[in-house]
């Protein structure tokens, strides 16, 4: 994984394609990043960032999107949902 982190999520998506979104890192703070890995080419891919930094969240892939849900930001707990469009 290109970024590492703690206290990320994981989606598997329709694509195939294995998710790893926003997290947290003692010398970035929270992250919007998401990362796509492919299995089948074992290659990763850095994609569009979440709408706002965070961490501790729960997401889930459902058709072709994976919906992030609630967790921590710098301000504290957040109460956002947000769809991800698989690529």
């Amino acid at each position: 994984m290109p970024t590492s982190r703690a206290w990320c999520a994981a989606a598997s998506g329709s694509d195939g394609r294995v998710y790893v979104i926003g997290g947290h890192r003692p010398d970035r703070g929270y992250l919007r990043s998401v990362e796509a890995y492919d299995p089948s080419t074992q290659t990763w891919e850095e994609l569009g960032p979440l709408r706002c930094a965070r961490s501790s969240f729960a997401a889930v892939a459902w058709a072709d999107q994976i919906f992030v849900f609630g967790g921590e930001r710098s301000s504290g707990a957040e109460s956002l949902i947000e769809a991800l469009r698989l690529a």
